[in-house]
């Protein structure tokens, strides 16, 4: 769903699942901070949805989310998100 350099990945990811990863993963100097989950549960992989396969998943998904496979959108230099909401 996205694809960056890891220094840009880390300090700005472009996609709700990306972002959501970061919030549920230990990092280093995080010692004693709540890990946030991803709420509900990943979809089938032989029968995935018509639109973006997090969609389900997604607080900011959109109509169109749910309906259209999104593109890939370029966020910076080697730097791109598969989502809707990355313009």
């Amino acid at each position: 769903v996205e694809q960056a350099p890891i220094r840009e990945l880390f300090r700005r990811p472009a996609h709700p699942y990306t972002e959501g990863l970061m919030h549920a993963t230990v990092r280093r100097g995080q010692k004693g901070h709540a890990l946030v989950p991803i709420p509900g549960a990943p979809p089938n992989l032989s029968a995935l949805p018509p639109g973006c396969a997090f969609a389900p998943r997604c607080a900011v998904a959109r109509a169109d989310c749910t309906t259209t496979p999104p593109s890939f959108h370029r966020v910076a230099a080697g730097h791109a998100a598969r989502c809707h909401l990355v313009v």
